[in-house]
């Protein structure tokens, strides 16, 4: 059977491949180190909206920041040195070619086979063109564009993931159980936000500041898979016997998938094709406790203690135009053969397989036809954030952040996570060690953040990594942002 053979579950069976076999692994975005640095200025906006009224910067632009995270519970990467080798030239001749470059080896992706489910989460974000100005001296607003895609799959059954990166003619999926459930959610977005700020708040030692932001959601292309029941038998060579399934399927565009199977970087570009629109909001307040006594020990930034708390993308895209939106269900054995009428609609092109698919499932299935349009939820979650300043230029940050979305919901989730934040914090210089507990608390890791006057970078997972040789994801983010200090207020 050849690997791309599919069942008439064709269409689920794209989207894992796409989500899983191809990516290898997945993890949610976060910028920890750049989330707590009284620098941020416009990207202060983005964890929490009040953040830009009273900050270090009267004018502040983004010129372009780029983040991706990656990991998963199924493969690892298991490599014959570490990253600390690779930068200090010392890697072992014998995994070089004659040139001195360094040979692939397809062995080194190793498998978890513990039995348990699989589970993947891939983040990308693409910080646009993004500003801030200060209005007054209690009020600010600003602006922001910014592009994100999120691919996640959750409780994946150990042998059909297998099955979906090797193909269906290796034999791993003999038998699939009944009990088993997945969801696979894909999910590309543009947003185009406004954000206003301003101090309530500002009397001896204690200040209060609010903001809010309002965002324009245009959804580039979404494609999910709820299964609640899905039981297959492969002992044939030619023929697939599902012998139970209940699935339902949602895409809006075969487009955006056929983008994915181009890259994944293809897919997260902004386009002018847009499938679906929404909006989002982002609600936030920060206290700042700011004593007399302290003054001389404390830097520039005036606070002892800054505690802030938000909730960040509530709301929803709905996805109307292209989509398709269906369900099948069967629970007495069907066996599907391959066939040329079914090989030759997807060599016309995804759209023709899907479309063939459709009408297969219509003619041998319970098939309804859901409404078209549907809504996939925002990652919208909670966020709170505390700073205390030690002495001078050294900082001790603790944010904590949980989602509100489930895990089978359709949505691009990003998971909860809370994470310790030491850093040393001047105007031109600054460095942070997140230490995190992230993928909803289960990973430990330590970051680095680095910033040299308007340029930085930063991962979540970088020390922890530099003498590993096994990895199943990675994690960074970079950008280049400028500003205009505020005027300090004379003493009196």
């Amino acid at each position: 059977m050849s690997p791309l053979f599919q069942p008439v579950f064709r269409k689920s069976t794209v989207l894992v491949i796409c989500g899983l076999g191809s990516l290898t692994g997945l993890r949610a975005q976060q910028f920890y180190g750049l989330n707590n640095s009284n620098f941020n200025g416009v990207h202060g906006m983005y964890i929490n909206p009040s953040s830009i009224a009273d900050g270090r910067f009267s004018r502040h632009i983004n010129i372009s920041t780029f983040g991706a995270q990656f990991s998963n519970d199924y493969l690892n990467l298991e490599i014959p040195f570490s990253l600390r080798d690779l930068v200090n030239g010392s890697v072992p001749d014998d995994v070089k070619n004659p040139s001195g470059q360094i040979r692939w080896n397809n062995a080194w992706l190793k498998e978890n086979l513990d039995g348990k489910p699989k589970n993947a989460y891939f983040g990308l974000e693409w910080r646009g063109p993004a500003g801030m100005t200060k209005l007054t001296d209690r009020f600010a607003v600003g602006f922001g564009m910014r592009t994100r895609l999120a691919l996640s799959a959750t409780n994946m059954d150990e042998n059909f993931a297998r099955t979906a990166r090797n193909g269906f003619d290796t034999g791993y999926l003999r038998s699939f159980a009944s009990d088993n459930s997945f969801h696979v959610n894909m999910n590309s977005t543009q947003e185009i936000s406004g954000t206003a700020a301003m101090v309530l708040i500002n009397k001896k030692s204690f200040y209060l500041k609010v903001g809010g932001s309002l965002k324009m959601m245009f959804g580039i292309g979404n494609a999910q898979i709820q299964n609640n029941g899905l039981e297959l038998d492969l002992r044939q060579p030619d023929s697939i016997r599902i012998n139970r399934i209940d699935m339902s399927v949602g895409y809006s565009n075969p487009e955006f998938l056929n983008s994915l199977r181009n890259g994944i970087l293809s897919a997260s570009l902004p386009k002018f094709d847009v499938n679906g629109f929404g909006l989002g909001y982002d609600l936030g307040a920060t206290w700042e406790w700011r004593p007399k006594v302290t003054e001389g020990l404390t830097s520039g930034n005036k606070y002892q203690l800054r505690v802030a708390a938000s909730l960040l993308d509530l709301g929803g895209i709905r996805y109307s135009r292209n989509s398709v939106n269906y369900s099948v269900q069967r629970s007495t054995p069907h066996t599907f053969t391959e066939h040329d009428e079914f090989n030759r609609a997807f060599d016309q092109g995804l759209d023709s397989g899907l479309n063939w698919v459709k009408g297969y499932a219509q003619q041998h299935f319970n098939y309804k036809e859901d409404n078209k349009s549907y809504t996939v939820a925002l990652p919208s979650m909670f966020c709170l954030q505390a700073d205390y300043n030690l002495f001078r230029f050294i900082y001790l940050g603790l944010n904590w952040n949980q989602s509100f979305v489930n895990r089978e919901e359709i949505s691009f989730r990003r998971p909860s996570s809370i994470v310790l934040l030491p850093r040393f914090e001047t105007k031109l210089l600054e460095f942070s060690l997140p230490m995190s507990l992230y993928n909803d608390y289960t990973d430990a890791s330590v970051g680095l953040f680095a910033r040299v006057g308007p340029v930085f970078i930063g991962t979540d997972d970088l020390v922890r990594s530099l003498n590993r040789t096994s990895f199943n994801g990675f994690n960074f983010y970079f950008g280049v942002s400028s500003g205009l200090p505020a005027r300090k207020k004379k003493k009196s």
